[in-house]
């Protein structure tokens, strides 16, 4: 919390030539990741509070891979414009339809979207 609070005044330490930030959000939720490999441990010395060997063995990488892929896949859709010519495709194709069948087919092309790509990417 306090890093995201002391944000603005830090990014304006770790900029570069041209006055622009090197740290931004992502910075800060990854720096107390970082800081438990570094901080020694009370209980076994000579060791960090967090070792490599106990995230390679408890931690999903699958999982990691699939936000990773999802979030991919959206600034793809985003970047490329897929997103905005699917939407209007959308939109020709049901501004005849009642109310009640266009939530149906919304309800349906997101449940299938979301499986398709993850919750995340959706």
């Amino acid at each position: 919390v306090c890093l995201f609070m002391f944000g603005p005044l830090l990014r304006k330490v770790f900029t570069n030539q041209y006055g622009e930030s090197l740290v931004n959000d992502a910075t800060w939720a990854c720096s107390p990741a970082i800081l438990l490999f570094l901080i020694p441990s009370s209980r076994r010395p000579g060791q960090a509070l967090l070792t490599w060997p106990s995230v390679h063995q408890n931690f999903d990488f699958g999982l990691l891979l699939l936000i990773g892929g999802s979030l991919a896949i959206s600034q793809g859709f985003s970047d490329s414009g897929l997103s905005v010519l699917l939407g209007n495709s959308a939109a020709n194709i049901v501004k005849h339809l009642p109310p009640f069948v266009l939530e149906l087919v919304i309800m349906i092309i997101v449940s299938l979207a979301a499986q398709i790509f993850s919750c995340i990417g959706v």
